[in-house]
């Protein structure tokens, strides 16, 4: 047998032909979700209202140095705001 048929006959075998299958499938599902996920984003900012004015948005609830990922940090901000309301409404049902 020559060198270059010995290298060959290993990855020809069923684990090394297993190994490469495995690895076109999750690279061609890894490509069919970016391609999935790029194309989605496009769609959402298309459903933007082109003129929308400054003043016609309400005021954040939050204050803006809060992020979507900063979640502890929103469960108390809004724990105290249910506890002022809470004491705001205590306050206001008291008999004189």
């Amino acid at each position: 047998m020559q060198p270059a048929q010995n290298m060959a006959r290993p990855l020809l075998s069923w684990r090394g032909m297993r190994t490469v299958s495995v690895l076109i499938v999750a690279v061609a599902v890894g490509g069919a979700l970016f391609k999935y996920h790029n194309a989605k984003a496009p769609a959402a900012e298309e459903k933007r209202p082109a003129a929308v004015s400054a003043k016609a948005q309400p005021p954040p609830t939050t204050p803006p140095s809060t992020s979507q990922h900063n979640w502890p940090k929103r469960a108390i901000d809004r724990a105290v705001e249910v506890k002022r309301d809470v004491a705001a409404k205590n306050k206001a049902n008291e008999v004189p």
